[in-house]
């Protein structure tokens, strides 16, 4: 599960204790606001306690300030919160405009709700998927009286007791396919797709295929982490011999075309966040492998966000840099 942002963890402790009409909505509105917000990274969350992406309306007067945002589709005048409670008022107030006319009807079952309300709330028509992919995350923090990430792992001056954790990784499958670093720092990542749907293809191959090509970590479409080579040696994943020295290499296993997954998401901005720290690599380092590479990597799988297979090092980076902060990263 990716890091809540203090901000998100605000709301989630308000929400808890928070009298609704619906409490069995809960689960399902607080994972549309974390899809929304980037589990409450987004400058809107953090700045305008707006972690549902609610553009202004009249209706929302009693609840919020009308500010000009700029978008990822555009700038708009979206709605400024005063405060988490006045939020959660302005959400289900918001609901109760004429687009969502019938609503209530199906407020008695989670999914029922989300695929009404998703398609009219979003021009994506995976949107309500993406949703329930986040429902049970969103319930867990919901039900925790330990949050995950809360107050005392999100503290700011607390020290390294509150860096992340390396997520676990599910199988080691070492390989040959490697080198020294010769004492030279690890100061990048490099993000890479497999083009190929077949883990197992893609761990054979860095095994045994040629030319001899490895990687760091691969990243199931499941989610699953496996464990190629120590990130004290040098993986051979970049395409030059300086990169490789000074980066870590991580493959999402994907064919062309497809978008990173939600399980394999929240386990790519894990590790990332956890290799960021570890090895005190700025985001401005965490690269796609077309910046170091004439290639096509890494694929569509930021395509939510900008990112396109063929698309140039600035292209492929500002789809990177959008799923990261999607993401708290």
């Amino acid at each position: 599960m990716p890091n809540p942002s203090t901000k998100l963890l605000e709301l989630i402790e308000i929400y808890k204790g928070r009298k609704t009409e619906f409490p069995n909505l809960k689960g399902v509105t607080l994972a549309s606001w974390i899809l929304e917000s980037g589990w409450g990274g987004s400058e809107l969350a953090n700045k305008h306690n707006n972690f549902a992406g609610m553009k202004y309306r009249k209706a929302m007067e009693p609840f919020a300030t009308k500010i000009s945002y700029a978008a990822h589709d555009g700038v708009d005048d979206y709605c400024a919160f005063a405060s988490p409670e006045k939020f959660i008022d302005g959400y289900w107030a918001f609901l109760e405009r004429a687009p969502y006319k019938g609503w209530r009807s199906k407020a008695g079952d989670a999914e029922d709700f989300i695929e009404f309300v998703g398609p009219i709330w979003a021009q994506d028509g995976a949107y309500s998927e993406k949703v329930l992919n986040l429902l049970s995350q969103a319930e867990a923090l919901l039900q925790s009286s330990s949050i995950p990430g809360a107050p005392d792992d999100v503290c700011g001056e607390c020290g390294d007791d509150d860096a992340p954790g390396k997520p676990k990784v599910d199988r080691w499958e070492p390989t040959s396919h490697q080198s020294s670093r010769n004492g030279t720092d690890i100061d990048h990542i490099v993000v890479h797709y497999t083009t190929s749907r077949n883990i197992e293809g893609t761990i054979s191959h860095f095994k045994h295929g040629t030319p001899r090509t490895s990687a760091h970590y691969i990243i199931g479409r499941d989610g699953a982490l496996v464990q190629m080579v120590n990130d004290s040696d040098r993986a051979w994943h970049a395409g030059s011999s300086a990169m490789n020295a000074r980066s870590i290499g991580i493959e999402h296993v994907a064919a062309p075309g497809d978008k990173i997954t939600t399980a394999q998401g929240a386990t790519s901005a894990a590790l990332i966040a956890w290799l960021m720290h570890e090895y005190e690599v700025p985001r401005s380092q965490v690269i796609p492998h077309v910046c170091v590479k004439a290639t096509s990597c890494c694929g569509d799988l930021f395509a939510d966000f900008g990112g396109k297979a063929g698309g140039s090092c600035d292209v492929q980076t500002n789809g990177l840099r959008g799923w990261m902060a999607s993401m708290g990263i």
